[in-house]
């Protein structure tokens, strides 16, 4: 068989797959009854073989999504855990949503060795990269058009978040901004962005990030000068485009 299906009780249970070995790629549904649940899932694709869920609906409160090879979700995904996080434990591999996140109950983590690809709109409660290169540019990965991203709370704790409309952060064709995700990403942890060049597209609104970073607030850019430990300078460029100065 191709498909994998898990049903949970009535009663508040645990589902543990820890060393699953799935040979092929397999259509996971995981169905757990309300209640404290929570599923562990440790899933152990073949080396050339990469692991492919194609619309999870997972009601429970907690999960954890760890592989060894890429992930590829290719549906709509409406129903996720109130807490879930997706995991790569091998060298340079991915996840790649083709398909609409809408979940704004969703705290969603993200430890990836490779690059997380959203080619449609992302829409979670909470945003939490610790490790990985988020790509959403349309000159990367490619598309037609930029989807859409919202978070209420959205913190990098590591990583490198890249939402760009256009551009390479060249001087030639700098990288694109159009929202205030994108203005963050640039303090990525991983500094991969301090360096590049950018061009305002067009007004930001700033008035969502308040809440960021458990309430925080945005991050500097460059980190806190005072916090000289801490203190990265941005040495690229930034082209506001005659912005006023109340865009930020």
């Amino acid at each position: 068989t191709t498909s994998l299906t898990i049903n949970g009780g009535d009663e508040d249970d645990s589902i543990d797959l820890d060393g699953l070995d799935i040979q092929f790629s397999a259509n996971l549904t995981v169905d757990s009854k309300a209640g404290d649940d929570e599923i562990s899932l440790d899933i152990l694709p073949a080396s050339v073989n990469d692991l492919s869920l194609t619309a999870p609906q997972i009601d429970i409160n907690t999960a954890i999504v760890n592989t060894t090879g890429n992930q590829t979700y290719t549906g709509t995904i409406v129903d996720m855990p109130i807490f879930i996080e997706f995991k790569t434990t091998e060298a340079a591999k991915d996840i790649t949503f083709k398909g609409v996140v809408d979940d704004n109950l969703a705290d969603v983590t993200f430890d990836v060795t490779g690059n997380i690809y959203a080619e449609d709109s992302f829409t979670v409660d909470k945003f939490i990269l610790n490790e990985g290169t988020w790509e959403q540019s349309i000159a990367e990965i490619p598309l037609t058009l930029l989807p859409a991203f919202s978070a209420d709370d959205f913190i990098l704790n590591g990583g490198t978040f890249k939402r760009f409309v256009d551009g390479l952060g060249t001087t030639i064709s700098p990288y694109k901004l159009v929202d205030v995700y994108g203005l963050q990403g640039i303090d990525s942890p991983s500094a991969d962005l301090l360096d590049k060049h950018y061009v305002l597209n067009n007004n930001i609104d700033a008035a969502t990030p308040s809440a960021w970073n458990d309430g925080d607030g945005f991050d500097p850019i460059g980190g806190d000068f005072e916090l000289l430990e801490s203190f990265l300078p941005f040495t690229g460029t930034f082209n506001g485009e005659n912005a006023p100065d109340d865009v930020f």
